[in-house]
């Protein structure tokens, strides 16, 4: 199955774990997923996915994701742990950290 990810903001969220008083910090990208599946129709479904913490200054626009999986209370859950940018026609490549 091929997915194309639409980021359209990443929400990010620390604290300290009621549960073990250990800090976290989360990314939870608000995003469209696409998933073609070949013969089928294409899949559009609108939501939330959580991103590594290396993904989370990632700007709005559209990826081929990787996916990765991540335990959290006991549930096996997909998060982003990849993201290669789709090229547009006609779109300029995002300034890079240097310039």
């Amino acid at each position: 199955m091929n997915f194309k990810l639409t980021i359209l903001a990443i929400n990010s969220r620390s604290g300290t774990s009621q549960k073990t008083g250990r800090p976290y910090s989360m990314h939870e990208a608000q995003c469209v997923i696409t998933a073609q599946r070949e013969g089928q129709p294409e899949q559009i479904n609108v939501g939330t996915v959580m991103v590594a913490d290396a993904l989370k200054d990632t700007p709005p626009g559209d990826y081929l994701p990787d996916f990765g999986t991540r335990v959290r209370d006991g549930r096996i859950d997909f998060e982003v742990v990849g993201l290669k940018p789709l090229s547009r026609a006609g779109a300029r490549p995002a300034p890079s950290a240097s310039a």
